[in-house]
């Protein structure tokens, strides 16, 4: 995957962008030596936005981003519900890659980062688009899909009748916008 890591960062580190959640996690980086290999847990800040999870160089929210997670194709996972060594972990599971281990403080933190990495794929959001796209359809008629105006004809003859008063027996039209009478330091165009 092609990224600009300039971008990425400024991104990141801007104050003014509103995220979609930020803390506090303990993410496990795996390290790989010539003659080992070793899990290390680092508390690191994150913020969320969009399908990427940023986590930065340490706890401090003001310091310089880390790298970055891209949460498209993995699902997070809840495998234990007890407290660990570390806090009480989740694992992103991914497509093509490996799993990434994630700890919180509490268990409300941990559910709160799941719901929000769940809602946070491109998936999801298409399949909310749908849905919506689908209740558009049904509540309008499904006028959108045959191509048709969003209103009809008569519902504009009908906002026009309110408008307008009709006066059956005279046959006159009495705009109603314009019959209100003006009162004193009004403004009146012609």
């Amino acid at each position: 995957m092609r990224f600009n890591k300039a971008e990425l960062a400024a991104l990141a580190s801007n104050s003014s962008i509103k995220f979609e959640r930020e803390g506090l996690l303990i993410i496990t980086e795996r390290h790989e030596g010539f003659f080992r290999k070793a899990d290390v847990n680092y508390p690191r800040y994150c913020k969320l936005r969009g399908n990427l999870l940023f986590y930065l160089k340490d706890h401090d929210p003001l310091s310089q981003p880390a790298g970055v997670i891209v949460l498209e194709s993995c699902r997070p996972l809840i495998r234990n519900e007890e407290r660990e060594f570390d806090g009480f972990a989740f694992i992103l599971e991914f497509e093509s890659s490996l799993p990434q281990r994630i700890s919180t403080r509490t268990t409300q933190d941990r559910l709160d980062w799941v719901k929000s990495i769940q809602l946070a794929s491109y998936a999801y959001l298409s399949l909310q688009i749908s849905y919506l796209e689908n209740q558009i359809s049904a509540a309008m008629g499904n006028r959108i899909e045959r191509g048709l105006p969003l209103y009809s004809t008569a519902s504009d003859a009908t906002v026009l009748a309110g408008l307008l008063d009709i006066n059956c027996s005279t046959g006159s039209i009495v705009n109603k916008t314009s019959a209100k009478q003006e009162e004193e330091g009004d403004l009146i165009q012609f």
